[in-house]
C-alpha cells in the first residue's frame, strides 16, 4: 500500500546528502525534465520578476527573502531524506526519527509526499531546502499544480500499479492528480474533520488534521505488516485513535472522514 502525503512549508534545515543537480530524477526519473523546466523558470522569474515570483508562490515576507534563496539553490544545496526535511505538524506527529528502524524503512517505503517542486519524493528520496506550494504561479510560466497535472497523470498510474493508496493529501496537492477511472477504486481518500458537538456538524480544522494523519501513518508504520487494504488500515488506526469513521464516498471519489474531538 502506498501513502500519499501532502508537504510542509516548514523544513529542517542543513543536509549532508548530495545535491540533486540541475535535472533531478530522485526515485523518479521520469520527472527529471519537469523539475528541470520549473527550476529553470523560477531561475529566470528571479532575475526578471522577483517580486511578482514571491507573490505567486505566497510567500510570506517575513521570509520570502530566505525561502527564495532556498528555492535558487535547490539543485545545488545539500539534501536529506524526505520524511526527514519535511518539518510542519504532520511531520511532527509522525516524528520518523524516534520510529524503531524497521518501521521507520516501511514508511519511507510506504510513503509518497506531494511536492510543488518535485512533483512527487518517496520517503526515502533525499531532496533540500525549498518552498514551492502547489497552489503557487511563476511568473511567465505558469500554475504550479497544473505544470504537475501532465506528468503525474503519465507516471502515478505505474508508480501505484496494483498497490492499494490511502490518500492524505490537502487540496492544493489533490489538484496536481486525481485518479482516473482505473484507479479509483484502489484510491481512498481520508478526510480528518473536528466534531464541535453540541449537535453541530463536523467541519475541518487545519492543525487537528495535520496532527492526526501524522499519527494515523506512524500507527500504520508501527504494524509489523503494512494492510493490503487501505479500509481496514484505516479503520484498525481510527479505533487506535479514538476516531469516528464515517463514509462519505461519491460516484467520483471514495473518502472516509476521520471524525473526533479536539481540545
Amino acid at each position: 500500500m502506498l501513502v500519499l502525503l501532502p508537504p510542509s512549508e516548514a523544513k529542517t534545515a542543513g543536509g549532508d546528502g548530495a545535491p540533486v543537480g540541475r535535472r533531478p530524477a530522485l526515485s523518479t526519473p521520469a520527472l527529471g525534465a519537469a523539475r528541470r523546466d520549473l527550476l529553470a523558470a523560477i531561475r529566470a522569474a528571479a532575475r526578471t520578476d522577483r517580486a511578482d515570483l514571491m507573490t505567486g508562490l505566497h510567500l510570506p515576507p517575513s521570509v520570502a527573502d530566505a525561502a527564495l534563496r532556498a528555492d535558487l539553490r535547490a539543485a545545488t544545496a545539500p539534501t536529506m531524506p524526505a520524511l526527514r526535511r519535511y518539518a510542519g505538524v504532520l511531520y511532527q506527529a509522525l516524528d520518523v526519527a524516534s520510529l524503531p528502524p524497521a518501521a521507520a524503512r516501511r514508511a519511507e517505503a510506504a510513503v509518497v509526499v506531494a511536492s510543488g517542486l518535485w512533483g512527487i519524493a518517496r520517503g526515502a528520496d533525499l531532496v533540500p531546502d525549498y518552498r514551492v506550494p502547489a497552489g503557487g504561479r511563476v511568473p511567465g510560466f505558469g500554475g504550479v499544480a497544473a505544470h504537475w497535472r501532465g506528468p503525474l497523470a503519465t507516471l502515478m498510474p505505474s508508480l501505484v500499479a496494483e498497490q492499494a493508496v490511502l490518500d492524505l493529501r490537502s487540496t492544493d496537492y489533490l489538484a496536481m492528480w486525481r485518479p482516473g477511472p482505473a484507479l479509483r477504486r484502489r484510491v481512498l481518500q481520508v478526510r480528518v474533520l473536528a466534531d464541535p458537538g453540541s449537535g453541530r456538524a463536523p467541519s475541518g480544522v487545519s492543525y487537528h488534521a495535520k496532527w492526526v494523519k501524522g499519527l494515523l501513518v506512524r500507527h500504520l508504520a508501527l504494524l509489523r505488516r503494512w494492510p493490503a487494504d487501505p479500509w481496514s488500515a484505516v479503520t484498525a488506526a481510527a479505533a487506535a485513535l479514538d476516531l469516528t469513521v464515517r463514509d462519505s464516498s461519491t460516484a467520483d471519489v471514495c473518502r472516509v472522514d476521520l471524525v473526533g474531538r479536539y481540545p
